[in-house]
């Protein structure tokens, strides 16, 4: 979508047929419009692959990214495979979650010190950004009641404050408001009443397609907004309505397309436990068990 519109703005066009479209350089005039817009960047055929194999946060002055966004996708891959590795390794036994999330911070912390002195490394491999997902598996587990509250509470302080050094200060009160709510949604009373109870529904359904959301809503959403522009719409609010549409139904396509399939074809099939169901037992007053869904 990006290569389809981005060539349009720039005030160029494609080279003919479906590889023009996607991956030759497009034709561009000779001298900009003297009233042009600053260009777009054209994602070409090397950023894709470097999206595709996670290598695009290891050049960031000879890269654009296909989508703002993506930043992020090293650091879940890397936090995963960490989750994975201290999971199979029966490690998560034996250290305990505690100590776990406060390495987490402690990479964090230590990998914004010498950021300036180690290049593209910390960010790239993820550890610049593990405060989040340590923060977030702190508010799961005290959900769970396998943390404290003054654990959580010193997390969340310390992930504030690493954050102090990744953002202004309006940014640092937004993460602080997300965790907050966060926090109230894991532990707090079940909010359905007056028009939450009304909203639990499309709730539920957002929070299903929130990753293919997630994954498409800035980028597309730019061009979609420029075309708008472009077209004469001029309204703000329906601007944003239009933006926020179709990144709804993309985000849903997305999900119902490639996401819920591939965890299908993926995810080990599970097999429904025994389920032990209590029966009158034949000629006297006691009970026997019955197993229902699986062998005795």
């Amino acid at each position: 979508m990006s290569r389809y519109a981005v060539v349009r703005f720039n005030g160029g066009e494609h080279q003919q047929g479906l590889l023009g479209l996607l991956f030759l350089d497009p034709i561009m005039p000779p001298e900009p419009a003297p009233d042009a817009l600053p260009a777009w960047h054209v994602p070409d055929l090397n950023d894709l692959l470097l999206h595709l194999f996670l290598l695009h946060e290891w050049n960031p002055d000879g890269w654009h990214r296909i989508d703002g966004s993506y930043w992020t996708m090293p650091v879940q891959v890397a936090a995963f495979a960490a989750a994975a590795l201290l999971w199979r390794s029966g490690m998560h036994r034996r250290v305990g979650a505690p100590p776990v999330l406060w390495s987490a911070m402690a990479i964090s912390a230590v990998a914004r010190a010498v950021r300036d002195y180690v290049g593209v490394l910390p960010a790239a491999t993820g550890m610049l950004r593990a405060y989040l997902f340590a923060a977030g598996v702190a508010i799961w587990l005290w959900q769970q009641r396998r943390l404290s509250s003054a654990q959580l509470g010193a997390l969340l302080a310390t992930a504030l404050v690493i954050q102090c050094f990744h953002g202004p200060w309006y940014a640092v009160l937004g993460f602080a408001l997300m965790l907050g709510a966060m926090c109230a949604a894991a532990r707090g009373p079940d909010w359905g009443v007056g028009v939450l109870r009304s909203l639990r529904r499309p709730i539920f359904w957002l929070a299903g397609i929130s990753y293919g959301l997630y994954l498409v809503h800035q980028q597309i959403g730019y061009v979609v907004a420029r075309t708008l522009s472009e077209a004469g719409v001029s309204p703000w609010w329906l601007r944003l309505s239009v933006v926020a549409g179709v990144a709804l139904v993309l985000g849903w396509l997305l999900t119902v397309l490639v996401e819920r399939p591939a965890y299908r074809r993926l995810a080990p099939r599970r097999t429904a436990p025994a389920v032990v169901r209590p029966t009158p037992s034949v000629g006297s007053h006691g009970t026997r068990g019955t197993f229902v869904g699986g062998p005795p």
